[in-house]
């Protein structure tokens, strides 16, 4: 009895012994093979200093890595029938040529990595057979041609790497029979244009990712039929406006980082409602429409820095307070009044940076600047002339040319031929002529020449005050437009002047008598029409001229066109 036993136990241990041993006969020399998750079988061939593709390979590996040799090429022969294959890596080689249908024994593949080779192009045939194809990596090689059929085949791929390749365009249909097609790389390329139609059809793509390239032109419907666009990232490259892509309204992220884009308007992004992230770090952008938010309600991450902003319109305070993330620092920020509106709100120091400008406030963070830093002492507006002409056939209204904030008080007064000051406020009189001071402004409803000579605004505010003189010149009775022509080289701004101009009384009289003189003339004229009319007609009709007496004459009695109303009698 135990002799059966132990004879039992001995034959278990030699069955055991041989599939161990027939295990080990099927890993290939140089390569170490080990059983992964759910028993899978992992052969490692790589960094083995191998020049062709081992032979021995069983055809029970899930997956097997000869990655970092030194093959050059992919032959029909190279994987017998290896259906059991899932995951095939030749990343790191030498590789310059796959024969059409090398990889077409290995039907329940799913992931082949081909990166950093050598390759030059990718013809047709190349990937026969794969149908079951989802991951392909061609990443890192040098390839500059990709012929109409190069995907033939792959009905599932859905992740496709071609980045770091020397592509300067792609014909259209190249992707045409990827119909599973979801994540595009075509980074660090030499791509210049995206034409009309090239990822049409490609109805599960949702990543495109086409940074580091030389892009400058993307035709609106280049990404037609592209419903599911979640991702798409244009850094790097040469284009001067987000592009406007009517197709892709399901968007949700967008980065257009390092291009030359100098303004963010309401055209291209108000068809992207669903943005959620947009970011144009480094470009050149100037002007920041706010309405762009108005359009982007579910942006919740912004990111505009190293840009060349100066300034902000305040409405965008609202929309900057209810997005989660902003980053708009590294901007040359001119903290003057034109920011104030910032200090209304509670922003966090990491939106905003520092200000650049003026040098005061240099390098101090731009929220924590209070109203008082933007305070503007009164100063003489740029190209106001010290002169201005008036005449006395219109009314006189004068400003003081100057800039502050906050708003300066403005006060009058006139220097007398001995030296004193006079003070112009209320209702005043100034050479004998009746004047108005009217917040800050003079008005002289009935000026004259008396009124020439010189006046001084005194302009003063918390920070600074400035006194400027303004010197009257009469020009006599004209138009306004005359006087601007005699005195073009020193007439005031048109802030400082109502330059409105008023009809001349005489010329208006003139108009008035020449136009009766007309309309007298014309009533006359029809008159004597009327009567040299009406006679031939009598004549011919045997009618007698008498106006007063009423008269019917049937239509087909008339001559010469002559249809008499008795209501023209009557006249």
């Amino acid at each position: 009895m135990e002799w059966n036993y132990l004879s039992f136990l001995g034959i278990l241990i030699l069955i055991e012994v041989r599939n161990i041993s027939s295990n080990v006969v099927q890993c290939p020399d140089n390569c170490t093979c080990r059983t992964g998750f759910n028993n899978a079988l992992l052969v490692d061939c790589s960094r083995r200093d191998l020049r062709q593709i081992p032979l021995n390979i069983t055809s029970s590996a899930e997956s097997v890595d000869i990655s970092e040799n030194y093959l050059t090429c992919v032959k029909n022969d190279s994987f017998p029938s290896l259906t059991g294959w899932q995951e095939l890596f030749l990343n790191k080689n030498e590789i310059r040529t796959i024969h059409p249908g090398a990889f077409q024994m290995m039907p329940n593949l799913t992931t082949l990595k081909l990166e950093c080779n050598n390759l030059t192009e990718i013809l047709g045939g190349y990937f026969l057979g794969l149908s079951n194809l989802q991951n392909l990596d061609i990443s890192d090689n040098s390839v500059h041609t990709l012929s109409n059929d190069a995907f033939l085949g792959l009905t599932s791929l859905n992740l496709l790497k071609l980045g770091g390749n020397k592509l300067e365009f792609i014909p259209n249909g190249t992707f045409q029979n990827l119909p599973q097609l979801g994540y595009l790389h075509l980074q660090n390329n030499s791509l210049t244009v995206m034409q009309d139609g090239l990822f049409h059809g490609l109805g599960f793509l949702s990543h495109v990712v086409l940074s580091f390239n030389s892009i400058s032109d993307i035709h609106p419907q280049a990404f037609l039929g592209s419903t599911r666009l979640s991702y798409l990232d244009l850094s790097h490259n040469n284009i001067s406006s987000i592009p406007y892509l009517p197709n892709t309204k399901d968007l949700k992220s967008l980065n257009c980082d390092f291009n030359f884009i100098s303004e963010l308007t309401v055209t291209s992004l108000k068809y992207h409602k669903n943005l959620t992230t947009l970011s144009v770090n480094n470009n050149a952008i100037k002007i920041l429409d706010y309405n762009i938010f108005e359009y982007l309600p579910e942006l919740r991450d912004f990111s505009c820095n190293g840009n060349d902003l100066t300034w902000l319109d305040p409405r965008i305070g609202v929309y900057i307070n209810r997005t989660e993330s902003v980053d708009m620092t590294g901007n040359p920020w001119k903290c003057d009044y034109h920011l104030r509106w910032i200090t209304y709100w509670n922003f966090s120091e990491e939106i905003f940076g520092n200000c650049s400008v003026p040098c005061k406030l240099s390098g101090k963070p731009l929220t924590a600047l209070v109203l008082r830093d933007f305070f503007i002492a009164p100063r003489k507006m740029l190209e106001s002339p010290s002169s201005l002409n008036f005449t006395s056939d219109e009314e006189l209204y004068i400003v003081c040319p100057v800039f502050s904030f906050p708003a300066a008080n403005i006060s009058w007064f006139s220097i007398n031929r001995d030296g004193s000051n006079k003070t112009l406020i209320g209702a005043f009189y100034l050479q004998g002529v009746l004047g108005e001071s009217l917040n800050g402004s003079l008005l002289f409803e009935k000026p004259n020449e008396r009124l020439a000579g010189e006046l001084w605004c005194l302009a003063r505010n918390d920070v600074g005050e400035i006194a400027l003189p303004i010197t009257l010149n009469y020009v006599g009775l004209q138009s306004t437009e005359e006087g601007k022509r005699k005195g073009q080289s020193a007439t005031a701004p048109s802030n400082l002047v109502s330059e409105e101009p008023k009809t001349n009384s005489t010329s208006c009289i003139t108009y008035v008598v020449l136009s009766l003189g007309l309309l007298i003339a014309i009533v006359l004229g029809s008159f004597g029409i009327f009567y040299v009319h009406r006679k031939i007609c009598t004549r011919r009709l045997g009618i007698a001229p008498s106006i007063s007496e009423d008269i019917t004459v049937p239509q087909e009695e008339t001559s010469y066109g002559c249809q008499i109303k008795d209501s023209l009698y009557r006249l």
